[in-house]
């Protein structure tokens, strides 16, 4: 056979079998097409998902440590208030102690007086607590700033009620005479008054400088300076 006609006879051939199969080309360059399609829009679905799910996750970190600064942030306020009330609370109590401060110095003059009385009559002692055991105990739990004042009451006090007592065990022995009677009297009053001037006194500066920490405190109720 003459090779022009077998060359021929090959292109005729391939030439068919293209045109058969062009279809088949066609499809593979479709699903290629289409493949490629899927792929970018499934790895955009997929990215979109992952940037939700992440923002999601920092909202929800976000709203977790606003609570809890928000819960904080109560709890110092709680806090403050507390310590507001308690200090205004103090402040208060320090103002109405200071006022019951006062009345008890301010019993301890009558006491003695009735005391004496009793003594230089021969009565019986009165057993009771004594006041000044009260102003003590005030100054020690709420006002410091007045223990060298209430320790000088407190000093020039027992100084007088101690004269008393010995008096009234000198005059308390049944068929103590007259004479003898007037020679206590006399012993207790040459005691008792040169020492009664300097409860006087005490009780004059306790007086005096409890007007001071009464301004003190009010001051600090109202934050004055």
């Amino acid at each position: 056979m003459p090779e022009n006609l077998i060359r021929e006879i090959a292109q005729q051939i391939v030439q068919q079998q293209i045109l058969e199969n062009w279809i088949f080309y066609a499809l593979i360059l479709a699903v290629s097409v289409v493949s490629v399609a899927l792929s970018a829009l499934l790895t955009s679905y997929i990215r979109k998902r992952a940037e939700t799910y992440a923002s999601k996750a920092d909202l929800k970190e976000l709203v977790r440590q606003l609570e809890e600064t928000t819960k904080a942030a109560e709890k110092v306020k709680a806090a403050i208030s507390h310590e507001d009330w308690a200090a205004r609370e103090w402040k208060t109590l320090r103002r109405v102690k200071l006022e019951e401060l006062l009345e008890v110095s301010s019993s301890l003059e009558p006491r003695l007086e009735m005391l004496r009385r009793v003594a230089l009559m021969g009565g019986d002692m009165p057993v009771v607590p004594e006041p000044i055991a009260k102003m003590e105990q005030l100054a020690s739990l709420y006002f410091p700033e007045l223990r060298n004042e209430v320790e000088a009451v407190r000093s020039a006090y027992y100084v007088l009620v101690s004269h008393v007592f010995d008096a009234s065990l000198k005059l308390a022995p049944a068929g103590i005479s007259d004479a003898g009677k007037d020679i206590v009297i006399n012993a207790f009053f040459d005691a008792y008054s040169p020492a009664q001037p300097a409860l006087i006194h005490a009780l004059a500066s306790l007086q005096a400088k409890a007007p001071e920490v009464l301004l003190a405190v009010m001051q600090a109720e109202t934050g004055e300076k």
